[in-house]
């Protein structure tokens, strides 16, 4: 998930849109080779595409929350008035806390 939050920070603070490119190539990635019948799998062997059949919480939690805010139109937490917290949920900035 750590790699997809660096994508949202990039994109998020560069009109560059080579950031939503890679983020594309990810998600296409993912769905080539980790998609199952009833969600995603692990990927144990990246040179044989070998699966396990777990899926880890954060991958839902955080990998894809990171990728939907990559490509929110409605841009729902990009007004710079949240901050993330180390597992991916928003918290709402209170500008009166920073000045005291």
């Amino acid at each position: 998930p750590e790699l997809v939050e660096s994508l949202y920070y990039l994109t998020t603070s560069s009109d560059d849109e080579i950031w939503k490119l890679y983020a594309a190539e990810m998600i296409q990635s993912i769905n080539d080779k980790a998609r199952v019948e009833c969600g995603f799998a692990v990927v144990e062997n990246i040179l044989t595409y070998k699966l396990r059949d777990h899926m880890d919480s954060f991958f839902l939690s955080e990998t894809c929350k990171y990728f939907f805010l990559i490509f929110d139109t409605e841009r729902t937490f990009n007004d710079r008035d949240y901050i993330f917290n180390t597992e991916g949920h928003p918290l709402p900035l209170k500008y009166e806390f920073l000045n005291h």
